[in-house]
């Protein structure tokens, strides 16, 4: 047994000797690098740039909108918020908007984008309060908006906004917005899981901050909601063409 400890020792040396090299090279932002592009067609191309130490995956966001607007944008981000459901929120005359979060195992991001399925637009019993503000962290309901399909939940959000941020060191020519922001409205399961982790995609708009989700009261007597005089405009909003 005493004539393998070298060896062992030599191994356990080479590995802790591995092991920190790729430390060292985590920490200087020299593990990743990733195509940055944006199009509202159904796939982007782009050039390579290098991730921020802290992100570790290349990704694609996919969003349609019943406003018939579509969006496709590739970046950096963190694998452990990756995820292939696809999340629907409802915002009434805001437009009903589905996201894809799929990360990728190649530098360019090369897996075809697919038109995301049809929104089911089926009424299904329940109705919740609607509001948004792109300028506050708190927004006031004026109406209800009808759950459709699987949106079984009630959704509020408040907290950052975060609109074109690619995931690399801001360079000139680079159109980042960032600002308060508050939703209610319906939404689905897969939009209420991830949202629990404190950080969720809704179209090209990064959200981080606090909420809930909670079941959807059945409606009794079904009656179409009222709605704020700028919800038209949100889609506009989240889907806008970032300039990278």
């Amino acid at each position: 047994m005493l004539q393998g400890l070298p060896l062992l020792m030599h191994l356990l040396t080479l590995y802790c000797f591995t092991t920190g090299i790729l430390l060292f090279l985590s920490n200087k932002g020299l593990s990743l690098n990733c195509e940055i592009c944006s199009s509202t067609d159904y796939n982007c191309n782009g050039t390579v740039h290098d991730c921020l130490p802290l992100l570790d995956t290349c990704t694609i966001v996919q969003s349609e909108s019943t406003l018939e607007k579509h969006a496709v944008i590739k970046r950096c981000t963190q694998a452990h918020i990756c995820n292939e459901n696809i999340t629907i929120v409802n915002l009434g005359e805001g437009g009903m908007i589905a996201t894809k979060f799929s990360c990728c195992n190649d530098k360019k991001c090369t897996k075809p984008v697919l038109p995301l399925p049809p929104m089911n637009t089926t009424f299904n019993g329940k109705h919740c309060p609607v509001c948004f503000s792109f300028w506050n962290t708190k927004c006031r309901p004026k109406g209800m908006v009808d759950c459709l399909g699987d949106q079984d939940y009630c959704l509020v959000i408040y907290g950052t906004g975060d609109a074109g941020s690619p995931g690399i060191a801001a360079e000139p020519g680079n159109k980042v917005v960032t600002s308060n922001i508050s939703i209610q409205g319906c939404a689905n399961k897969a939009f209420c899981d991830i949202f629990h982790e404190g950080i969720v995609q809704l179209a090209t708009l990064t959200i981080a901050g606090g909420g809930a989700c909670e079941l959807a009261p059945d409606m009794d007597n079904h009656a179409p909601g009222l709605l704020e005089p700028f919800l038209p405009v949100l889609a506009g909003l989240l889907l806008v063409k970032i300039i990278v």
